[in-house]
């Protein structure tokens, strides 16, 4: 079904209502990808409206890693993470996994889950005016999955 509509992923069987997070961010092989990007490399953004982001609700988001391609038919989200309104720093589930300026320290391979708070600054009107945790956030995934060229362009298209 997901293929006749011309779908790149989907979730589970005919009877079931698809899932849909807010934000899905798919990444397809380039002859400059990092190994484990092959078959694409999805990472799923999820806003919550509550500044305090329980653990229960983390695993609960946890579904979006069953998300599969289309074409292949594996798995393809890698990545799931909880928005949030506050000011504190990008945090990974796992405590051996740090987030860096180069993205995590897991290897693609690798399931992860983190929430990010994304409270804009005092007297901020608009998407340029981002909170700096969005747009290190989205600099560090790019550089992660080897989007190194044009990666300026990207920021600004998302950031305007």
């Amino acid at each position: 079904m997901a293929r006749a509509a011309a779908e790149s992923v989907y979730r589970g069987t005919r009877h079931e209502v698809a899932w849909s997070p807010d934000v899905l961010l798919e990444f397809h092989a380039s002859a400059v990808a990092p190994s484990g990007f092959e078959q694409g490399y999805a990472v799923v953004v999820d806003a919550k409206y509550s500044p305090r982001i329980a653990a229960e609700t983390l695993r609960e988001a946890s579904k979006y890693l069953e998300i599969r391609s289309a074409t292949f038919g594996h798995k393809v989200v890698r990545q799931v993470w909880l928005a949030y309104p506050a000011h504190t720093p990008i945090e990974l589930e796992d405590d051996a996994v740090e987030w860096t300026a180069e993205g995590p320290t897991a290897p693609p391979t690798e399931e992860m889950l983190g929430k990010i708070g994304l409270m804009p600054e005092e007297g901020a009107t608009g998407i340029r005016e981002a909170p700096a945790a969005a747009r290190d956030f989205v600099s560090a995934l790019l550089r992660y999955v080897g989007i190194e060229e044009g990666m300026e362009a990207v920021r600004d298209r998302i950031f305007g």
